[in-house]
């Protein structure tokens, strides 16, 4: 029996787990999924037969050794910046890998390591990254197939709330890891555009968001995500003036976050006692350097958008109710609390994944356009759209890992070859997970 050793059970391994077990009697697995918290990872596996729980630290070495060591597959759904131990143990002890994270550069060093224990380390398997890589490349080999050249590429991501569930000012709710959404975008943003580079700084990403059309669903701002540029030579565009990777979002709510992070209020540093602060407190002592004795007037400071007071008022973090943590914690920690709290899915609520690519190619002389966009709903607040184009993914590698194998793939990857994109974008059409081409 095959042991498949899942780390982590939060908001977006509902569909992963799913999926593992509905496949582990016949294909003769065990399903375990190790959490620190217990109780949650009981939770997603629900008694079910051929699966377990498991509490395990990660940062317990012994322990993660151990299952690592017996495990035949690891999938880690653990905050980004715990795969690397994770990834060593799995180097150390032979055992395969994937992940939905990008690839760090500790996880990039353990490539030769990776491939003379023959073990792969697969990455960037999820959403985005994962998804859009495998469709994006889809879509290039295709254009190449036909004698085309791509010359620009633009490829957008958002997980948003579906219309009949928004019922906030910002038009966002929480549906994957929190402290990834208050930390978007804190390492700025790298993209060509037109033939010209340019590097986005944190503090002006989301002032300088652009306006996307997206088929099938409206208008939607968009920031630059992170490194495009890196992938000018994983997807070997040759010919590009212009390759950006951007996140989706509402218009109010960029108006409103670009305030948000003016105001300091996301900065993962400068810790400071909360215990018996109100939120009045806090804010006052973290925005003390702006000018301006309310909230209104350090807007203006700050240049913000007039749509900004409103929404921040909405968060009530200018009010004098208590904060409800305690010790030491930087603003990004405090924020992390409010919008858990503010932007909650209610038992009912779904949320919408949207996927949008923008190519532009030459072939026979001729310049030509193609569009290609995916909009997926989710189910309720436990059965998210995010957790199934995170989770299904990596899950359907995994199946495809185990069963058929990829031959000679071993080493640091992302889901950029054809052996593997394939088989995967071909079973998730048939969960729903398509792309429409125009």
């Amino acid at each position: 029996m095959k042991r498949i050793l899942v780390l982590g059970a939060g908001k977006s391994a509902t569909s992963l787990i799913d999926y593992l077990i509905e496949h582990a009697a016949k294909l003769s697995w065990l399903i375990v999924v190790a959490d620190r918290d217990l109780a949650l990872a009981q939770e997603k596996v629900e008694g079910r037969p051929n699966a377990q729980a498991l509490e395990l630290d990660i940062m317990n070495e012994n322990s993660r050794a151990q299952e690592i060591e017996a495990a035949d597959f690891v999938i880690s759904m653990l905050p980004a910046f715990l795969h690397i131990h994770a990834a060593r143990d799995c180097v150390r002890y032979k055992t395969n890998l994937v992940t939905a994270s990008y690839v760090s550069d500790e996880i990039k060093e353990l490539h030769s390591a990776a491939q003379e224990a023959g073990v792969l380390l697969m990455n960037e398997m999820g959403a985005d990254p994962g998804i859009d890589h495998m469709s994006a490349m889809e879509i290039i080999e295709n254009v190449r197939s036909e004698g085309g050249e791509i010359t620009s590429y633009q490829s957008y991501c958002g997980g948003l709330v579906a219309p009949e569930s928004d019922n906030n000012p910002w038009h966002y709710k929480v549906a994957w890891n929190p402290w990834n959404i208050v930390r978007a975008g804190g390492g700025g943003a790298d993209f060509l555009m037109n033939g010209d580079f340019f590097h986005r700084k944190y503090q002006d990403l989301y002032k300088e968001s652009n306006v996307v059309g997206v088929p099938g669903y409206g208008t939607l701002a968009a920031y630059a995500n992170r490194d495009s540029l890196k992938y000018i030579d994983a997807y070997d565009l040759k010919h590009v003036h212009t390759v950006m990777r951007a996140t989706l979002r509402h218009p109010d709510f960029i108006a409103g976050w670009s305030a948000v992070i003016a105001l300091g209020l996301t900065h993962d540093g400068n810790e400071i006692g909360i215990d018996g602060l109100s939120y009045n407190e806090w804010f006052n002592t973290v925005t003390k350097s702006i000018k301006g004795d309310s909230l209104k007037a350090k807007l203006v400071t700050i240049g913000a958008d007039e749509r900004a007071l409103d929404l921040i008022h909405w968060l009530e973090i200018n009010t004098d109710q208590k904060i409800a943590l305690s010790g030491s914690l930087s603003p990004a920690k405090v924020m992390q609390d409010v919008i858990e709290r503010k932007w909650k899915l209610s038992p009912e609520d779904k949320d919408i994944l949207v996927f949008h690519h923008d190519f532009e190619y030459e072939q026979d002389g001729d310049s030509k356009q193609l569009e290609s966009t995916m909009i997926l709903k989710g189910e309720n607040q436990i059965d998210t759209a995010m957790a199934k184009c995170v989770g299904l993914p990596m899950a359907i590698f995994t199946k495809l890992f185990l069963t058929q194998g990829f031959q000679n793939l071993t080493g640091v990857h992302i889901p950029i070859m054809r052996q593997v994109y394939r088989p995967v974008l071909d079973e998730l059409k048939t969960l729903g997970i398509a792309f429409t081409e125009k």
